[in-house]
C-alpha cells in the first residue's frame, strides 16, 4: 500500500529512470519499427506511456476521466522529441500528484473498468503498465538483434554466478 504521495513519486521515478535506458537503446532510425503491421512501434510505445500517465494521474487527482490524448507522431517523431515528450509529461503529472494530500491515497476512485478502487490502487496501475510496455521495448529491441539494457546491472548469467557465490556454491535444499 501507498501511503504518502512523496514515497510513490520517488517509486515512479525509479521505474520510469529504468524505462528511459530502454528508449535510449533504440536506434533512431528504428523508431517507427514495429513487428508487424498495425502493432505499436517504439515511439509508439513511448507516447502511450506519456499518454496513459497523464490521463491516470488526472483521474487520480482530479476525480475524472480526460479523453485519450493519442500515441501519433504528431506529438512527438524523432527519439529525442519522444523521450524529451515523455519527460516533460512525467514531470507534469508528478507536479500535478504533489497538489494531491497523502490522506487521499486512501479515497475510492473510479478506474476505466467502471471499478471502484482506491487512489494509491489506481496510481499502481500506472506502474504495471509501464513495466508491461518496457518489456514489450524488450522484445522489440531483442528481434532487432539488440541486448536490451539490464535494469539492475545483471544479466541471467550474472545471477546464477552470483547467487551460487551467496549461497556457497550449495544447491538450494
Amino acid at each position: 500500500m501507498i501511503n504518502d504521495v512523496e514515497s510513490f513519486i520517488a517509486y515512479f521515478n525509479g521505474i520510469r529512470r529504468r524505462t528511459l535506458t530502454f528508449a535510449q537503446a533504440i536506434p533512431s532510425d528504428q523508431i517507427n519499427w514495429s513487428p508487424e503491421k498495425d502493432a505499436f512501434t517504439f515511439g509508439d510505445i513511448l507516447r502511450h506511456l506519456a499518454a496513459v500517465e497523464k490521463i491516470t494521474v488526472s483521474a487520480v487527482v482530479d476525480e475524472r476521466w480526460q479523453a485519450y490524448p493519442g500515441h501519433s507522431s504528431d506529438v512527438a517523431q524523432d527519439p529525442n522529441e519522444i523521450i524529451g515528450y515523455l519527460e516533460a509529461t512525467h514531470d507534469a503529472a508528478m507536479q500535478m500528484l504533489r497538489t494531491m494530500p497523502d490522506s487521499e491515497l486512501q479515497s475510492p476512485r473510479t478506474a476505466l473498468t467502471g471499478q471502484t478502487l482506491r487512489a494509491w490502487r489506481l496510481l499502481m496501475s500506472i506502474i504495471e503498465h509501464e513495466i508491461h510496455h518496457r518489456s514489450q521495448l524488450a522484445s522489440y529491441l531483442t528481434m532487432l538483434g539488440i541486448r536490451p539494457p539490464q535494469i539492475f546491472g545483471l544479466g541471467v548469467e550474472d545471477v546464477a554466478a552470483m547467487s551460487n557465490k551467496l549461497a556457497g556454491d550449495h544447491p538450494l535444499e
